[in-house]
């Protein structure tokens, strides 16, 4: 594994993966360490549902991290 990525953002991001049972989201470091992670059931009843779950799936991790 690479120990950073080029052109890479020098303050950490999350990721998201929408996957068909699950949303996860991670705060991953500028050095690929993982400095937060949640996850919760993907409800594909309504779109709307689904994009507010990510929403607070993105916004519980940033919180937890003190990340803005």
């Amino acid at each position: 594994m690479v120990p950073t990525m080029p052109n890479s953002s020098p303050g950490p991001v999350i990721g998201v993966d929408l996957g068909g049972t699950s949303v996860k989201a991670a705060l991953v470091s500028a050095d690929l360490q993982v400095l937060a992670y949640d996850a919760a059931p993907t409800d594909v009843s309504d779109e709307e549902v689904l994009l507010t779950e990510i929403e607070q799936l993105v916004r519980r991790i940033a919180g937890n991290s003190g990340v803005s």
